[in-house]
């Protein structure tokens, strides 16, 4: 009896999960991850180490922020360390100039189109914006998967 239970228990634990999960069918995808300093604008002095960058095929994509351990600062009774809680990436698509820049936080994933219209179209590149970059440590990853299909209830 038991045994029936815990079978039972785990057959609506996975059934849950695959529901909150799924509401897309999932082909290919790749994780990025950028690194609170190095990928980093300063905006106080203007200087650009550059971007964690890949590039992708044309489709539409869920992107999610699966690791979020990038901090604006080093001192930890500041803020917690001032933990990053969303990131910021850009992809290309001049025939959708409103999807140029996205945002995306851990538990909030979007969808995005690759187009494969404009310079470097299919590429996207994510980094971090702060006053002050140097002090910045730790990194955040954003996992890409391809949506294949829709799966409707």
């Amino acid at each position: 009896m038991a045994q029936k239970m815990i079978s039972n228990l785990f057959t609506i634990v996975g059934l849950a999960g695959m529901l909150l999960l799924n509401s897309f069918a999932y082909g290919a995808g790749f994780d990025l991850t950028v690194d609170a300093r190095q990928h980093c604008l300063d905006l106080r002095s203007g200087s650009f180490n550059g971007a964690a960058s890949h590039t992708i095929p044309n489709g539409r994509y869920a992107v999610s922020l699966i690791y979020r351990q990038a901090k604006y600062c080093i001192d930890p009774t500041y803020f917690d360390g001032c933990p990053v809680p969303k990131a910021v990436f850009y992809v290309t698509t001049d025939n959708r100039p409103s999807e140029w820049f996205h945002v995306v936080e851990r538990g909030k994933p979007i969808v995005i189109e690759v187009t494969g219209f404009g310079t470097e179209a299919n590429k996207v590149s994510a980094f971090f914006i702060d006053y002050f970059c140097q002090d910045n440590s730790g990194n955040n990853i954003l996992r890409f998967r391809e949506v294949t299909t829709e799966v409707t209830p």
